[in-house]
């Protein structure tokens, strides 16, 4: 597969002969005649790649054959697309779906086709369309039940991979803070000024801008932190946009998207880093304790061994510290269409509230 140049857009890149080899190539069909295909970009909130979706017409007559397809690409920029592949964001996905995804034990979209150009960074996915599932945005929040079933997810991802680091090749959580790092040195200057242009009326708290002072003194002490055994394959990005629901006889099921940030660390990062943003502040208050004692219940009736609930507990605490360096890097970065709802607006208030509630301050309880 070639790599289109910086002058050719995706969409075009998508025609019929290409989508057709793709999936005769997934399927080991090669009676697979594409009639018609339609394209549509979405709208996603992103910068990393573009997203389409395909609508398929066959002249060959099968019920097995997908209908509606997800493109992934990466950033269509060649110097947005250098930066996310030196991250080695578009190599982990591909790496995922390649060779981990059927090992995990949880809903993933199934992935027809998929290409890593290491010289370019080009990278594609041809991917199970999930828009017939329940999508919720960050804004609106879980429930307790989305909640519950989220939880089963994680502790079933966790389980399967924990302590799992030489029966495949996982990228350690120590390189993707270390890139994170780099930018939030970068981002944390700017970052006051930043949140004062998009919203003059917001006031960081006292204790916030404390901590993110000290992250960015203590760079080895907070990966550290952050890196440390028991480790797992954690998601690193478990918000309510990379999760879509569906229910069968009264059990809600959930499928995983986006799997650029995936690293072997601490399992309870996902669950801390689902909790800040994507629960209201008052719902997370109400039944905190009861999702982390039913984490902690699903990772030991699922085989986990040697792992006590109150370190568990206290690495929940802690994985805020990703919270906070992920908030301020897109706060500063992201897309100004949604910097003041999302980050500004939600996130923030849910991070702050959490920092307030288990006194994340004085740090040498911590350090």
């Amino acid at each position: 597969m070639s790599s289109p140049n910086s002058s050719t857009l995706y969409k075009d890149y998508l025609t019929v002969v290409r989508v057709q080899e793709f999936l005769m190539k997934s399927i080991l069909d090669q009676n697979i005649i594409i009639d018609t295909l339609s394209v549509e970009k979405l709208n996603d909130i992103g910068v990393v790649g573009d997203l389409f979706r395909l609508h398929i017409k066959y002249k060959s007559k099968s019920f097995n054959l997908p209908t509606v397809l997800i493109a992934k690409f990466s950033n269509n920029s060649q110097i947005q697309r250098k930066f996310f592949h030196h991250m080695s964001l578009y190599d982990k996905e591909v790496n995922f779906y390649q060779n981990l995804s059927a090992h995990s034990k949880i809903h993933i979209p199934k992935c027809y086709y998929s290409y890593l150009c290491n010289n370019t960074g080009f990278s594609f996915l041809l991917l199970e369309d999930l828009s017939h599932y329940k999508s919720k945005g960050i804004c609106e929040g879980s429930n307790v039940a989305e909640i519950s079933a989220v939880i089963y997810t994680l502790a079933s991802l966790h389980s399967t991979w924990w302590g799992n680091e030489f029966k495949v090749s996982l990228p350690l959580v120590n390189t993707s803070l270390e890139n994170i790092y780099k930018l939030y040195h970068g981002c944390w200057p700017k970052f006051n000024r930043k949140l004062n242009q998009i919203s003059p009326n917001y006031k960081l708290p006292d204790k916030f801008l404390e901590l993110g002072d000290f992250i960015t003194n203590n760079e080895k002490k907070v990966v550290k932190l952050l890196s440390d055994s028991p480790s797992t394959l954690v998601h690193m990005d478990t918000h309510l946009n990379n999760m879509f629901f569906t229910s069968s006889e009264g059990v809600i099921n959930v499928a995983m998207i986006d799997w650029q940030t995936y690293v072997y660390g601490k399992g309870v990062t996902d669950l801390t880093y689902f909790m800040i943003t994507s629960v209201d502040v008052s719902l997370r208050r109400t039944i905190e304790q009861d999702c982390l004692k039913e984490y902690y219940k699903h990772l030991m009736n699922k085989g986990v061994e040697n792992h006590s609930f109150e370190q568990c507990y206290l690495e929940y605490k802690q994985a805020a510290f990703w919270n906070i360096l992920v908030l301020v890097v897109g706060v500063v970065f992201g897309r100004k269409k949604f910097k003041e709802a999302i980050f500004i607006n939600t996130i923030m208030p849910r991070l702050v509230a959490f920092i307030q509630d288990h006194n994340l301050i004085p740090l040498n309880k911590y350090f």
